[in-house]
C-alpha cells in the first residue's frame, strides 16, 4: 500500500534507479468491501509515474473505478472499457479483477495486453472473508513472472491454483 504521495516518488525514483525484471502493480486504494485505503491526492502521481513502469497493474472494479474519475462498471463490457482505459495510462498489460461484478454469478476477470482481451471465469466463491485476494494474486503473478513466465500464463496458472485455495 502507499499511502502517500512522498512514498510513491520515492518509490519511483528507486525503480528508476534499480530496474526491476517484473513490475506488477496492486493499487491498492479502494478494498472489495468499499473501504478507502489511499486518499486521492496520490491518483495523479501513482498515474503519472508508477502506471507507465508497470508491467501489469491488477485493480479490483473499484479500484478501477477510482483510476478512471468515478466511472461505474456492472458488465464485462464495461470492465473491458476500463481495462483499455487503464492500458492507455502507460501499463504493458491490465488485469481488472471483477470478483464482485453485480451482472455476473461467476468472478470475471479481463486481462488485456493491449491487443486482445481475455476474459478469465471461474465460480464465485461466497464467503466473508477474503480480505487480501487481490493482494495474494497479485503476489502470486510476481511469483509466477520471477519464474521466468510470460505474463498471460503467470496470470492464468495463479488465477486457478489461487482459487483452488479457497
Amino acid at each position: 500500500m502507499l499511502p502517500t504521495v512522498g512514498i510513491v516518488k520515492v518509490l519511483y525514483d528507486r525503480l528508476k534507479q534499480y530496474p526491476v525484471q517484473a513490475l506488477v502493480v496492486d493499487p491498492v486504494m479502494v478494498s472489495t468491501s468499499g473501504d478507502v485505503l489511499a486518499g486521492p491526492s496520490i491518483l495523479d502521481t501513482f498515474r503519472d509515474q508508477l502506471l507507465p513502469m508497470a508491467d501489469i497493474v491488477t485493480p479490483n472494479l473499484k479500484e478501477a473505478s477510482t483510476l478512471l474519475g468515478g466511472i461505474k462498471m456492472q458488465t464485462v463490457s464495461d470492465m473491458r472499457s476500463a481495462a483499455k482505459s487503464i492500458y492507455s495510462m502507460g501499463p504493458r498489460n491490465v488485469l481488472v479483477k471483477g470478483g464482485d461484478l453485480p451482472a455476473s454469478s461467476d468472478a470475471v476477470d479481463i486481462f488485456f495486453d493491449g491487443l486482445e482481451f481475455y476474459e478469465l471465469r471461474s465460480a464465485r466463491i461466497q464467503t466473508q472473508n477474503c480480505h487480501g485476494t487481490g493482494c495474494t494474486l497479485a503476489s502470486c503473478i510476481a511469483a509466477e513472472l520471477a519464474k521466468g513466465s510470460q505474463m498471460l500464463p503467470a496470470v492464468r496458472v495463479n488465477r486457478v491454483s489461487w482459487t483452488k485455495g479457497f
